[in-house]
């Protein structure tokens, strides 16, 4: 009986000793978990957030951590607010974390966990702004349950608001909710917005039916796999003032990063639109896709890092030039070291006076060893602009074996201009310059252009075209004679256009030539003497056509072969020394 209670009492004392003990443990794990989940939390955007102070008790502990915005987003607000440039936009977090090992929460007490509350406190600038709206409540509440092996799960609130914001503005705001999860090299999200109206002097915005959902892994040093899907069930804009107005029905866009074998990824991101209304417009179901295949991981891991290099530079333009150019050195070089595919696809239902376009259009790029090869393939439904209305169009143009190398140089030199923050008419004009030295260069003797499956229907008719273009021999071309480059083309072009579609755009181009005339002139005739005059011009330009053999009849239609070869021109099989180049 006595060893029985002595062994009670030993029990017992071993688990006062535990339970004594554990509480301190858990608060050492807590503050490991708060780091490391302010630390993946900083890897998600363009701000910083750190630990400014951890006090730890035994029982409970009181932690400070202060989120900092950077770059565009701090210039943003202080824009907004009305801060001075360069002022610092921070946000302080005040945490109290009670430890485990029991934490009575709600039914079903959490065993081994610890518990943190958290308060945001915002700029006195903001809260001065947000006072009426806040009315003492805290703009916003987490409610933080720290695991074992660095796991934790955050839940966020916002409180609601209806009432007004000053004289005939009102809001109806019915708060925000969600959860945000952290684990070894995890992270995910869950945020809904149900509704946002604000309304003053009959100017609307509302968005209805709000929510993000992110789920991401860590992949390398700083590259996240998952899905990101934000999707917004109603936007209202209304601005009777400017008479402008906006609505849009089912927003959703979805980002996408998967791994492809060790250590290439391929990404995809999709915006889509169920319908939506603007100045008289209607844009029905929607969708724009981009996809990206066969990146290198480790090439994007070096990217970022010399992007920190580039935010942390501050004003230095000589080390964020030497950034710059290790950066198209190197990652621009290692992320197009194998085969890359981007590929767009754009689904647009239109109708209405401003809706133009039904149809869709993808874009293959193909990167190898310096090569670069571009495909854009294009099905037109119905395309109603300016006059020109096409239905039933289809076409490929692929352009082979372009100077990857100077692609990526021309790619760098856009990015020096933007980076250096220099006026926008200074950098248009850097940047016109810039196409004007270097984007023929793209071009070179191996390239090749090819025309295939075009089929255009037009008012009153239709046209085709196929050919091959390129480049004899392997001596680089002399883009400061354009005569030589003319005398290295071969290759075929062909074209077919009925008789009906190439009078109709005679005679519009006719037509659009004289009304320039006439109003240079200061005169006016009426439209129909122009559609008479344009029509007769139309007709004596064909006949001008067939005379110097650039067209031929076949049938209902007229047809153009141009042949280039040895440095001679020749259209529908008639040499044309009077288009040859005179170069010797």
């Amino acid at each position: 009986m006595k060893r029985g209670v002595l062994g009670a009492s030993a029990a017992a004392g071993i688990a006062a000793a535990i339970l004594l003990t554990l509480p301190g443990l858990i608060g050492s794990s807590a503050e490991q978990s708060l780091r490391a989940t302010l630390k993946t939390i900083s890897q998600q955007g363009a701000y910083r957030i750190e630990l400014v102070g951890f006090e730890r008790g035994w029982f409970s502990s009181h932690a400070t951590s202060r989120l900092v915005l950077e770059g565009q987003y701090a210039e943003t607000l202080e824009r907004a607010l009305g801060l001075v440039p360069g002022t610092a936009v921070a946000v302080r977090f005040d945490h109290t974390i009670s430890h485990g090992p029991i934490l009575p929460r709600g039914a079903f007490p959490y065993i081994g966990y610890a518990h943190a509350e958290t308060q945001l406190r915002l700029p006195e600038v903001i809260e001065t702004l947000l006072a009426r709206y806040l009315q003492g409540k805290p703009f916003l509440t987490f409610r933080t349950t720290f695991g074992l092996f660095g796991r934790s799960t955050t839940l966020v609130s916002n409180p609601d608001y209806t009432g007004g914001m000053g004289p005939q503005t009102s809001v109806e705001w019915d708060g925000a909710s969600g959860r945000i999860g952290t684990g070894r090299r995890a992270f995910d999200v869950q945020l809904d917005m149900p509704l946002f109206k604000w309304e003053a002097d009959e100017r609307l915005l509302l968005v209805r039916g709000m929510s993000v959902r992110s789920d991401q892994k860590k992949r390398g040093r700083h590259v996240w796999l998952g899905n990101t899907d934000v999707r917004v069930g109603e936007i209202r804009l209304m601005n009777p003032e400017s008479g402008e107005s906006a609505w849009i029905d089912g927003l959703d866009y979805v980002v996408k990063t998967v791994a492809d074998g060790s250590d290439r990824l391929d990404a995809s991101a999709v915006f889509g639109i169920g319908r939506a209304e603007f100045e008289g417009g209607t844009l029905g179901p929607s969708a724009w896709t981009l996809e990206i295949n066969n990146l290198s991981a480790g090439a994007l891991d070096d990217a970022y890092d010399l992007y920190n290099q580039f935010l942390d530079s501050g004003d230095r333009p000589e080390a964020q030039r030497a950034i710059l150019d290790r950066f198209l050195s190197q990652s621009l070089t290692g992320l197009f070291s194998s085969p890359v595919e981007l590929r767009t696809a754009v689904a647009i239902a239109t109708d209405g006076p401003f809706a133009v376009y039904k149809g869709t259009t993808a874009l293959g790029i193909d990167g190898k060893a310096g090569d670069v090869n571009i495909t854009i393939d294009q099905k037109i439904e119905a395309l109603d602009y300016d006059g020109i209305r096409m239905t039933g169009s289809t076409g490929r143009l692929r352009l082979a074996r372009l100077d990857g190398d100077m692609l990526g140089a021309l790619y760098g030199d856009f990015v020096r201009i933007v980076a250096t923050a220099m006026p926008e008419p200074r950098q248009e004009a850097e940047m016109q310059l810039v196409m004007n030295q270097k984007a023929l260069a793209i071009i070179r003797p191996q390239t090749r252009l090819y025309l295939e499956n075009v089929a255009i229907t037009m008012p009153e008719g239709t046209a085709t075209a196929s050919g091959e273009l390129g480049f004899r021999g392997e001596e680089p071309l002399d883009y400061a004679s354009a005569d030589q480059i003319i005398k290295r083309l071969e290759g075929v072009l062909k074209a077919r256009v009925s008789e009906g579609a190439l009078i109709w755009a005679l005679t519009r181009d006719s037509a659009r030539s004289l009304r320039a005339r006439l109003q240079e002139q200061g005169r006016d005739l009426p439209e129909e003497t122009i559609a008479r005059l344009a029509a007769r011009a139309a007709k004596a330009d064909l006949a001008d056509l067939e005379k110097q053999a650039v067209l031929r009849r076949d049938g209902d239609a007229y047809v153009l072969e141009a042949q280039f070869r040895d440095g001679k021109v020749v259209l529908n099989g008639v040499a044309r020394p009077d288009l040859a180049p005179k170069v010797p």
